[in-house]
């Protein structure tokens, strides 16, 4: 048994994702109403006679009418839950009231389609103000930061590639397949160029990038290989293990496995390199522990520096060395698309004015990505996660918690709302779901995949600011 305990004071903030049956709707009412479990009332349920009342009597008002019970005495009318005005406190509903409520379907969230693909991936292009979400099918979704914009899809051709990256003018992508199929496409128009195929440079960790100025195409893994963007031709293929790449001005920058670091810059043609030297560190920063190294080198997307930590020290240089900043960060950098911010920990850099500040969105699930604001940021979770910093009603998520084709997984355990009727979580096979309740039921939006892998029961507190998730799986 697992069970995880979710403060929502710190984690609420908006898709698509498993199916939930029409009585939810019931359960936080019709139109802009909001449950509130009272004690006692005079109002009685959605039908049938009034039950018996708390020893402190509420105010009236029923789901939908019937004879309430007498004030002062007992447990509670039948369907004990008022719309508006009921008494102060929450209490449990007594399974034979609860047996003999008959529901009413206000709304309905719709279902996810049993074949609905799975998120790989998600990304912002630079400059733009919307998460480009890749799916297994093939298709790209990108969906506006601003909530009243309709999202786009975009359809890519050939085999569906299990990486994507965007040119520095976000006008086309490359995505990366299986085989080593690299194709480019124009974003706007959807028309496309296949590269030639080189499965050298194309195994299960394979990237892929845009140099720079958007005249070549790299990818990497065992080998790593250059495309010429204007007619596909493969023109470089470096031997190596390599980690990370970037091309600007004819010259490749490179990270290898091995000795670190291991940071080198490569002609196009491959004949001419040289690693680059590190600058020595500050006296007052301890110096790289020799065992672990420089972990996590990222570099930049325009080339142009490279960013690592080593033993709680995160450091910042430039292409050719030179060391531009170092403060205390643990996790492993991130550059924004464009390579102009870089994100250590909650921590975003300005490459270019070395301004910095702290993104307080950031958390612990998979983030992956962030704008060239440095205020939002997406990651991947089995769903595709956008939140704003400083703003928690931007968050949510998009995608379909689904197993492998075939499985059914749809069907809710569980499910519970907040005594404020604001949230609403439910569970599947599949996993589960934190919702934002919306006064159009229909419309209600999942901000947060719940922790465990097959969660069974899910609660929230009296109070309304935590929710406990229980089951099997971590």
């Amino acid at each position: 048994m697992d069970m995880t305990r979710l403060n929502m004071g710190s984690r609420l903030g908006p898709g698509r994702s498993p199916s939930v049956l029409a009585l939810l709707a019931c359960l936080v009412g019709c139109g802009s109403a909001k449950i509130v479990v009272g004690r006692g009332g005079t109002g009685g349920g959605a039908s049938g006679n009034g039950g018996r009342a708390a020893p402190t009597g509420g105010a009236g008002g029923g789901l939908a009418g019937g004879s309430g019970g007498p004030r002062g005495a007992g447990v509670g009318g039948v369907g004990g839950a008022s719309v508006s005005g009921g008494g102060t406190g929450v209490m449990a509903v007594d399974p034979q009231v609860s047996r003999s409520w008959r529901w009413q379907a206000c709304g309905a969230i719709p279902p996810t389609p049993p074949n609905a693909p799975n998120v790989v991936q998600a990304i912002y292009p630079p400059g733009a103000d919307a998460l480009a979400v890749l799916h297994d099918d093939g298709s790209v979704v990108f969906y506006p930061n601003k909530d009243d914009a309709a999202p786009r899809t975009l359809r890519l051709a050939g085999p569906p590639p299990g990486t994507i990256a965007f040119s520095q003018d976000a006008s086309r992508l490359v995505g990366l397949a299986v085989g080593g199929r690299v194709r480019v496409t124009d974003v706007a128009t959807g028309a496309g160029l296949d590269m030639e195929v080189n499965a050298n440079c194309a195994g299960d960790g394979a990237r892929v990038r845009f140099s720079a100025e958007g005249e070549y195409v790299l990818a990497w893994d065992r080998s790593l290989c250059v495309w010429r963007t204007r007619d596909g031709v493969l023109v470089t293929e470096l031997a190596g293990d390599f980690l990370s790449a970037a091309m600007t001005n004819g010259r490749i920058l490179t990270e290898e496995s091995g000795a670190q670091p291991n940071v080198k810059s490569w002609s196009l043609s491959g004949l001419d390199y040289r690693p680059v030297n590190l600058d020595p560190f500050p006296e007052n920063l301890p110096p790289v522990n020799p065992y672990y190294g420089l972990a996590n080198i990222e570099i930049s997307p325009r080339g142009d520096s490279f960013a690592a930590r080593s033993d709680g020290i995160s450091r910042l240089w430039s292409a050719d060395g030179k060391l531009v900043v170092s403060w205390r960060a643990g996790k492993q950098p991130m550059y924004s698309e464009s390579g102009a911010l870089v994100l250590f920990g909650n921590e975003v850099f300005d490459v270019t004015s070395q301004r910095h500040w702290t993104n307080t969105a950031v958390d612990d699930y998979g983030v992956s990505s962030m704008d060239e604001t440095g205020m939002w940021i997406g990651g991947v979770d089995r769903l595709a996660t956008r939140a704003q910093s400083g703003n928690p009603g931007a968050r949510r998520v998009f995608g379909s918690l689904v197993s492998p084709r075939g499985v059914t997984d749809n069907l809710p355990t569980a499910v519970s709302v907040s005594p404020d009727g604001t949230r609403l979580a439910a569970s599947t096979l599949g996993g589960a779901l934190l919702w934002r309740v919306a006064a159009d039921f229909a419309a209600s939006v999942p901000i947060q995949r719940l922790a465990g892998e097959l969660p069974m029961e899910v609660a929230f507190s009296s109070t309304s600011g935590e929710l406990v998730v229980s089951g099997d799986g971590g």
